[in-house]
């Protein structure tokens, strides 16, 4: 027994020292293993940074060739609508939907495009950790923020022709501008920009630090290209301008097309034509038009109560956040239906409303949720041609609508569509008929009523405009008119 206990013992014994060795080599493994990766990390950092180096190079020697002349074009104006003063509006001894409906006529599939790659997986600047650095206050609508560059990233032109432009832009590319571009692309990461959101963030903070200069727009430009953004640089009357392109139209801003791609001068009226510096930069990509909101501090509006007239109890109350009315008042106006309804409601909003919404459709079938979300926005909220209440064509974004005390059909039909979406589950195409804009529904179930068929599926026609009308009822006269569907 003893000659038991002392082998088991030594074995035991043995058995430590064995792991004991085994923890030793690992943590050796371990530690060559990080040092390796330290190693890789820097010489790959080391490489881009080279790589960007002489790509900037190149790009600045392109600069200083003399840059092509485009005459401007006019300003795109959204298509006229003439929709109805007062929207036509169902009596209350109209019947429902007919059981058979309107097939209406087979029209074109407008497709949403497959999003592009972020292009904030660009790969960030090194900086020197060492350097002097100073920061600037910006206001992102309402977010306060700070950004940090090094003082002699400060320039001056010397003059704003092409040999004045390249040499200020090869003085921001040896290193200097890194803190700063470094500092944008990750404020971008930590507030959750879209592309145009990133570049108002980096136009305010140019603006901030230079005032509003050439060296600003200098600096906006050469940010935006170092974040990967396919801009141009443009040049009229010894003023700079930044070229903003976009593959669906923008209105209201005069452009220049190159290659087939509309570039915007994003400044109202104007003329004439420009000088532009026309390269391509390594990685560039063509910003994309589809708005997100960022998360905003919140400046509330004063309450309102909407009311769905069908339904007495279902009173919702909101507020809209004044900081969100100010980003979306400088977006431009843009000839995307889908682009409006897959921006969806702000979480603030969604807050206030979901909760209420979600308890009266809660144990009803989905044709009923569907009537009861319908009528809410039917009557819930005033109407009025886009002319009569802007003066011009334009397109509210769904958050606006709890702001702007007036909303037309499109504007509607985009509100409609996120709800639908996101408290039914079910799928909505917007229907674009001559003049007015509506929504079909995939309604599980077979519904009476006026419908589409889309890809050799039934969606029920669905208006939020035509005042009491119910899932499957068309607004008169629009049964030979529908031009094309919006699929979302």
């Amino acid at each position: 027994m003893k000659k038991l206990i002392v082998i088991a013992i030594l074995v035991l014994s043995g058995m430590g020292l064995t792991a004991q060795a085994q923890v030793g080599s690992y943590e050796e493994y371990a530690k060559k293993r990080k040092s390796s990766y330290a190693t890789y990390k820097d010489n790959r950092e080391k490489g881009i940074a080279k790589y960007k180096e002489k790509a900037n190079e190149e790009y600045a020697r392109r600069m200083t060739q003399r840059w092509e002349y485009y005459q401007l074009r006019q300003e795109l104006t959204p298509p006229e609508s003439p929709e109805p003063v007062t929207p036509p509006k169902v009596s209350p001894d109209t019947p429902s939907a007919k059981p058979e409906g309107v097939k209406l006529s087979p029209a074109p599939i407008l497709k949403p495009k497959a999003p592009s790659k972020p292009t904030g997986e660009v790969e960030l600047p090194e900086v020197d950790t060492a350097g002097d650095k100073k920061s600037v206050a910006v206001d992102y609508y309402g977010t306060k923020v700070r950004v940090a560059y090094s003082p002699s990233m400060i320039i001056k032109l010397s003059s704003s022709d092409e040999e004045g432009v390249a040499a200020a832009w090869n003085m921001l590319a040896d290193g200097r501008s890194n803190l700063w571009v470094r500092e944008l692309m990750n404020l971008r990461k930590k507030l959750n920009l879209c592309d145009w959101a990133y570049n108002k963030l980096v136009e305010k903070a140019s603006v901030a630090l230079m005032g509003k200069t050439n060296e600003a727009v200098l600096l906006q430009n050469f940010t935006l290209v170092q974040s990967g953004l396919k801009v141009r640089l443009g040049r009229r009357n010894n003023t700079l301008c930044l070229l903003f392109p976009s593959e669906v139209p923008i209105y209201y801003y005069s452009y220049v097309t190159i290659d087939g791609l509309k570039y915007y001068v994003l400044a109202k009226k104007e003329s004439g034509g420009l000088y532009v510096f026309d390269s391509i930069f390594p990685g560039e990509q063509i910003p994309s038009m589809q708005i997100t909101l960022p998360e905003l501090p919140l400046r509330p509006t004063v309450e309102n109560s909407y009311k769905a007239e069908g339904y007495p109890n279902l009173v919702v109350t909101a507020k809209a956040n004044i900081n969100a009315m100010e980003f979306y008042n400088e977006c431009p106006m843009i000839g995307s239906w889908q682009s409006y309804a897959n921006a969806n409601l702000s979480n603030h909003l969604k807050k206030q409303l979901y909760p209420t919404l979600q308890e009266a459709i809660s144990g009803v079938n989905d044709v009923d949720a569907a009537n009861l979300l319908i009528n809410f926005v039917q009557t819930g909220f005033d109407y009025k041609t886009d002319n009569a209440n802007f003066g011009h064509e334009r397109t509210l974004y769904a958050d606006e609508m709890f702001y702007y005390r007036y909303s037309d059909c499109e504007d509607r039909a985009i509100l409609y569509s996120i709800l639908v979406r996101d408290l039914l589950g079910l799928d909505v195409v917007l229907l674009n008929f001559e003049n007015h804009i509506a929504t079909a529904v995939r309604v599980p179930s077979d519904v009476k009523g006026d419908y589409v068929m889309v890809d050799g599926v039934k969606y029920v026609v669905c208006d939020p405009t035509y005042i009491n009308a119910k899932v499957g009822m068309m607004m008169p006269g629009m049964g030979g008119k529908l031009e094309n569907v919006i699929a979302l």
